[in-house]
C-alpha cells in the first residue's frame, strides 16, 4: 500500500513537471513566441483592419478585431466582395521586447504613417480614400509591407509640400508610383 501511494506521488510529480516544462522553457528563452503564452497582431491586407489574438497554454483565450484609420477611410463598396486575408505583423511573449520579423512587420506602423500624412497634408476625404486603397493594392501585389514604402514616402513628400504651402491635397496631387 505504501509503495502504491509512493508510485502515485511520483506519477503526479512527473505529470506536473511535464505540464510545467513548456512554460519553464519559454521563461528561459528556449521557446520564445510560441502559443504557450503569446500575443499575435495581424492585419487584413484587404481592408486594413487589425486583429489581436491572445494564446495561453496553446489555447486562444481572446481575439478581437479593430478598425484602423485606413479601414475607416474606405467605403463599404471598397471591401464588400473581399474576404479577410490576415497576415501576421507582430508576435510578442512575456519577457521578450521584440518580435520575429514577419512579412507585414511594419504594416501597422505604415497605417499610422498614412494617418499622420493625411493630417499634415490636409488630404481631402477622397484623397485619403484613394491613398488607402493604393496602400492595400500594394500590399496585395507584393505580399509584403516593403512594397508600399516608396508610395508612402512620395505621399509624405507631397503632404509636407502642401503643409509648407498651406494648401489642401486632393486626389490629383497624389503620387502615381507603382
Amino acid at each position: 500500500m505504501k509503495s502504491r501511494r509512493k508510485l502515485v506521488w511520483w506519477v503526479v510529480g512527473i505529470a506536473g513537471f511535464l505540464l510545467a516544462l513548456p512554460f519553464l522553457l519559454q521563461l528561459n528563452g528556449i521557446l520564445p513566441w510560441s502559443p504557450i503564452n503569446c500575443w499575435h497582431y495581424d492585419v487584413d491586407i484587404n481592408s486594413g483592419r487589425i486583429r489581436y489574438t491572445r494564446y495561453f497554454a496553446f489555447i486562444m483565450v481572446s481575439q478581437h478585431t479593430e478598425e484602423s484609420a485606413l479601414s475607416r477611410t474606405l467605403l463599404p463598396e471598397d471591401i464588400k466582395d473581399s474576404q479577410p486575408d490576415w497576415r501576421r505583423v507582430f508576435t510578442f511573449s512575456p519577457f521578450y521586447h521584440n518580435s520575429p520579423h514577419h512579412a507585414f512587420h511594419s504594416a501597422i506602423n505604415q497605417i499610422k504613417q498614412l494617418e499622420t500624412t493625411w493630417q499634415i497634408g490636409k488630404l481631402t476625404p477622397a484623397a485619403r480614400r484613394l491613398s488607402a486603397k493604393r496602400v492595400l493594392e500594394l500590399w496585395e501585389e507584393g505580399q509584403i509591407y516593403h512594397i508600399a514604402d516608396t508610395y508612402l514616402r512620395a505621399l509624405s513628400d507631397i503632404a509636407f509640400r502642401s503643409d509648407a504651402e498651406n494648401k489642401i491635397t486632393d486626389e490629383k496631387d497624389l503620387p502615381t508610383i507603382h
